[in-house]
């Protein structure tokens, strides 16, 4: 679902960075972008949450460090 997510950023970029579309869609595309990229942060955050410690280890993260990216808000990186 994380590719499903990507390819739309990618594709939201790719028409924000465009010249010829009319002003109004520019700020459509966005809002929309970031609302996938907020979208996309939760959903990697909830998942975080249920990894076990042997995970976190695999992926190089502390406890300590798992629980700083939880509190972190959907808008803030």
């Amino acid at each position: 679902m994380v590719q499903y997510k990507s390819n739309h950023i990618a594709l939201a970029e790719f028409f924000c960075s465009r010249e010829t579309i009319p002003p109004l869609a520019g700020i459509a595309l966005q809002v929309a972008y970031q609302i996938v990229v907020w979208s996309n942060r939760h959903s990697t955050r909830k998942a975080l949450a249920k990894l076990d410690q042997t995970r976190l280890n695999d992926i190089g993260l502390s406890e300590m460090q798992m629980e700083t990216e939880l509190r972190k808000p959907f808008w803030r990186a």
